[in-house]
């Protein structure tokens, strides 16, 4: 019996070990371990916080209105894990946008910045932002390119 108990112990370490080695190997935990440059989402932010004209590096404007609706210029599409780029491909677009609480398991107060285009197809859009910096001087990102080497796509108030 103690054979068949070594066995299994054996078995279920070396199976932990193959799962975690692919996990961190093949970048399937990438997009929930943060990356550390794009920092913490400022205490309190709000809506009104994110009103306004923001200007993407290297491509993309975004006017954020009070109502909730937005517009977009130069606004990347991305193929896959394809990094953003001065040849990235551009759109226009136009909808709503909102403030949602994040995915942040850490107690933190984290927060989404959300686009829904209402006259495009959002395939292949960034649609959903993570919320960096302070009050004065906030940037909103998303991942573009392989997330195992944490580029994004930021944007700055204009």
């Amino acid at each position: 019996m103690r054979g068949v108990r070594r066995t299994i112990a054996a078995w279920a370490g070396t199976t932990a070990l193959v799962l975690v080695g692919t996990l961190t190997t093949t970048g399937c935990m990438g997009r929930y371990v943060r990356c550390g440059p794009e920092g913490d989402t400022p205490t309190g932010i709000t809506a009104d916080d994110l009103v306004g004209n923001w200007r993407g590096d290297p491509l993309g404007r975004l006017r954020l209105a009070a109502d909730g609706t937005f517009t977009a210029e130069d606004w990347p599409v991305l193929d896959g894990f394809e990094k953003i780029s001065k040849k990235t491909r551009g759109v226009a677009g136009k909808g709503t946008w909102d403030l949602e609480p994040g995915f942040g398991d850490d107690g933190k107060d984290d927060r989404n910045l959300v686009l829904d285009f209402a006259d495009e197809s959002s395939e292949g859009l960034l649609t959903q932002y993570d919320i960096a910096g302070d009050k004065g001087s906030l940037r909103i990102y998303a991942y573009s390119g392989d997330p195992d080497l944490c580029e994004f796509h930021t944007l700055t108030a204009a």
